[in-house]
């Protein structure tokens, strides 16, 4: 009967622990990397592309953009998870992207960008964790992610020269732009970009 009623005792205690709910969060802040490279998309902001021999234009523009906290109970930890629909004609075939700049699950340590398209398709992923300063690709998709230098966006336009990008499968990202080159699904041709605005 006494090993019965410590066995109580320890199962209630286990339970009552495990019901604990974190007072207080520790907030964790967006990666550094993910910051520079897609803290602009906010409500306001814009981009134009052009196709490589200016006879196609496209338009990038946000809208039902949406920040909410998230937390992780496990580790007492917080952070803001970022949605909006990104809305163009070529970047996804007309289809708007259902864009989150969130985390991978409860590890908020792991920032991602995932991008969803018609009939919830993934269209990019792309992810960071706290201790690496590049990006890595994930979640399933076999995409390469490497950084280039001196990335000269228009062939004959060295006005347009960035000290750094990375591409990313069928993007090219850039800190402080996001998306400066793109190649739309099923097509050939090839968007950069020539004008935008930035709230």
């Amino acid at each position: 009967m006494k090993c019965l009623s410590i066995l109580l005792a320890l199962v209630f205690v286990l339970l009552s622990d495990s019901c604990k709910k974190c007072k207080s969060p520790v907030f964790i802040e967006r990666l550094p990397l993910m910051k520079s490279y897609f803290g602009n998309y906010k409500p306001g902001s814009w981009w134009v592309y052009l196709n490589r021999d200016s006879t196609k234009k496209d338009s990038v523009y946000i809208d039902n953009f949406e920040v909410k906290r998230v937390s992780n109970g496990d580790d007492c930890t917080a952070a803001d998870e970022t949605t909006f629909d990104l809305h163009s004609h070529y970047l996804n075939s007309g289809n708007i992207l259902h864009t989150t700049f969130g985390y991978n699950g409860g590890d908020i340590s792991t920032n991602i960008v995932e991008m969803i398209g018609q009939n919830n398709i993934l269209v990019g992923y792309i992810s960071a964790k706290s201790n690496v300063d590049t990006f890595y690709s994930g979640h399933g998709t076999l995409i390469y992610v490497y950084k280039l230098k001196n990335y000269l966006l228009w062939p004959r336009d060295s006005t347009y020269t960035f000290p750094e990008v990375t591409k990313w499968g069928r993007y090219v990202i850039a800190p402080d732009f996001g998306i400066i080159l793109f190649n739309p699904i099923n097509s050939t041709d090839t968007f950069s970009l020539s004008k935008f605005h930035i709230e």
